[in-house]
């Protein structure tokens, strides 16, 4: 399973652990939301801004819009809008944006998916 843990100001505001898939959703109240897995809509409007897939050999993110920040393994790329990210697999991703830093740990065993 991967990890993904959302900072809003330095602070943790949430953690979990997910099989297959990851969302990031601007919310109408200026909040980066999480969903995983088969969480259902929390019933809220907002902006999707990013999916992560994690059940292929080849976990992906998908759509890092400009305004992100994205660091592999503390390293900062290129900012830019990324169509597709992929090669992350065993490596800690780091997504940055306005007040929130989202961590997601790709170094965890995979569960019989590698």
């Amino acid at each position: 399973m991967a990890t993904v843990q959302i900072f809003n100001k330095g602070n943790i505001k949430e953690a979990k652990t997910f099989k297959n898939t990851c969302w990031f959703i601007w919310d109408d109240s200026d909040e980066l939301i999480c969903l995983v897995d088969q969480e259902k809509d929390r019933g809220g409007g907002g902006v999707f801004k990013s999916t992560v897939h994690y059940a292929s050999t080849d976990p992906e993110i998908v759509a890092i819009f400009p305004e992100w920040e994205l660091i592999i393994d503390d390293i900062p790329q290129p900012q830019g809008f990324y169509e597709s990210v992929k090669g992350i697999d065993g490596k800690v991703v780091k997504l940055r944006f306005k007040d929130y830093e989202c961590v997601l740990d790709f170094t965890h065993d995979r569960g019989g998916y590698s």
